[in-house]
This record gives C-alpha cells, sequence and structure tokens, in this order.
C-alpha cells in the first residue's frame, strides 16, 4: 500500500518520529539525548518553527512541532543530518543512523492533540523506566508542569487549551497522569477520546474548531520528501543530493526539480532541499520540457 503523502503548510502541527536503523540505541548515552536536544534548541535560531513537546528515549524520538515559514521537510533534514554526523564520527562508523528520514503525522484536531501530549510525555512510563513522567529528564513534561523557561513554546500549546495558564498546565498534567492502556496506543486513545467529556467538564478548557488546526483554505502541497518517494528516487538519494555531475544523478535531478516546480515550490526551496544552489537548479530547470 503506498504511504499516505504528507500535507504541509504554514502553521501546522506534526507528531514526528523516527528510531535508529535496525532498532539500534543511537540514544543510549544522556550525552547523545543531550545533544540532538540542543540541535531542536538551536535551529530554532536559523528556522521558523517551534517544539511543543519532546521525548528522547534510546533509540527512538518523539516530537510536537509547529511549523511555521520553514517546511517540516527542512527542519528535519537538517536535524537528522546533524546528529547522523555526529554519532557517526563519535563511534567511528558510516552508514545510516536513522531508520527513515522521518516520520511525521499532521494533527487535525483537539483530542489528537492532547492525547499526542499524553503519549509523548508518557513514553518513558510505557518503557518501565519511570512511574511517573516529570522523573524522565529527557521529556519535555517537567517543564510544563514546573513551569520551567525553556526553548520549548510552552505559551502557543496552553493557550490552545485555556485563556487560564494555570488551569491550562493542570490540564495537561492530569491528562498524562490519568490511567489509560500503555501497552496499546490505539487503545489508550480510545479510552482518552471516551474520557475527553470528563476532563473538560467544568472547565475553561477549549473545544478547538478542526479548521485552527487545518485550515482547509491553505494551499497544501505534497512534501518533498513524499515526491522524492513517488518518483521511487529514495533509494537513489545519495545520487541526487549534493553536486554530483554524474549523468544518473543530473537526471534524477531533473525528474524531482520538474515534480517539485509542479507542486508550487519555488527554486530557493528546491535549492535547500538538494544541497545545492539556486543557479544550479534553475540551470536543470531550463533542460526540463516544459518547465
Amino acid at each position: 500500500m503506498a504511504r499516505p503523502r504528507r500535507i504541509e503548510y504554514k502553521g501546522a502541527i506534526y507528531h514526528v518520529y523516527n528510531r535508529g536503523n535496525n532498532k539500534e540505541n543511537i540514544f543510549a548515552y544522556d550525552a547523545d539525548k543531550k545533544f540532538f536536544i540542543i540541535q531542536l534548541r538551536d535551529y530554532l535560531i536559523k528556522f521558523d518553527y517551534e517544539v511543543l513537546a519532546y521525548c528522547i528515549m534510546s533509540n527512538h524520538y518523539h516530537l510536537m512541532i509547529k511549523c511555521n515559514e520553514t517546511p517540516l521537510s527542512k527542519v528535519m533534514y537538517n536535524i537528522n543530518n546533524v546528529y547522523s554526523k555526529y554519532y557517526n564520527d563519535k563511534h567511528g562508523r558510516r552508514g545510516h543512523v536513522f531508520e527513515n528520514r522521518y516520520n511525521a503525522k499532521i494533527v487535525e484536531d483537539e483530542t489528537y492533540l492532547y492525547w499526542l501530549f499524553r503519549y509523548i510525555s508518557r513514553n518513558p512510563i510505557r518503557a518501565g523506566i519511570v512511574e511517573k513522567a516529570e522523573d524522565y529528564p529527557w521529556s519535555s513534561f517537567k517543564i510544563y508542569k514546573y513551569n520551567i523557561e525553556s526553548f520549548i513554546s510552552k505559551d502557543t500549546l496552553l493557550n490552545m487549551i485555556s485563556d487560564d495558564k494555570k488551569q491550562a498546565i493542570r490540564f495537561l498534567v492530569d491528562i498524562t497522569q490519568e490511567k489509560g492502556d500503555d501497552s496499546s496506543s490505539e487503545n489508550d486513545f480510545t479510552i482518552f477520546v471516551d474520557n475527553f467529556k470528563n476532563f473538560i467538564n467544568g472547565t475553561k478548557i477549549k473545544i478547538l474548531e478542526k479548521d485552527i488546526l487545518k485550515n482547509k483554505q491553505c494551499n497544501q502541497r505534497k512534501t518533498l520528501d513524499d515526491i522524492l518517494a513517488e518518483l521511487k528516487l529514495k533509494d537513489s538519494w545519495d545520487k541526487i543530493k549534493g553536486t554530483s555531475k554524474r549523468k544518473d544523478a543530473i537526471e534524477f535531478k531533473k525528474m524531482f526539480i520538474k515534480a517539485a516546480l509542479e507542486n508550487k515550490y519555488t527554486i530557493k526551496e528546491i535549492a535547500d532541499y538538494l544541497g545545492i544552489s539556486a543557479s544550479d537548479v534553475s540551470q536543470l530547470k531550463n533542460k526540463v520540457p516544459g518547465t
């Protein structure tokens, strides 16, 4: 079955996750987890996105990210790439560090938004590492519970929940601590949905309209990752990226550029994704019929 295409647009919120290649413990040490979190923070200076929640486990990560002007594909390519280089250099190895480029699911309604925070925060509990989410140091949960200053965009999420900041924090803490089914995410979500009205009764919690999270009037387009996959070029990524002048690499680039332009990507966006100059993309574009 073909993978559902990702949707990208300004203001979209995503559940982003990935794990080590062959389930390898790529975050085995505290220093590894810290390095990855630092990248989440430092790329905020270069790109326009917000980190709403995170949890870094030994062999995988979960993120809740809101993308503003910068596409998710660009954010995750850079963060994963710099971590891969760090990890390979540290261990004297080569090759893929992550299982995939990244996985992402768009957040379309308030129940999934709230449950996603719970799901991300409870990862260490499900793994049997801690009994309380706040006791895990490599998660954003404690930042919310204790209102700690951080690069995390707490107010973005809290303001979507309630105009009363303290009540919004209490809501997140309560839904995270509530018992569910840690053995099955599907069952846990079903339980959460069934109990959702109990969480909000007598509170000022906002019931968000779906269009607040997913603007149906926006110009939705396939991600560059999905274009790559649809063209069956994913396995040729090493040939496509960069400045290789090999004939097959040039042909792959031309195919990709044509499809990206048809999906309303700019020359600069394509160049940034491929790791080449805008002038190189323009020259290749001129060699593609119909562009």
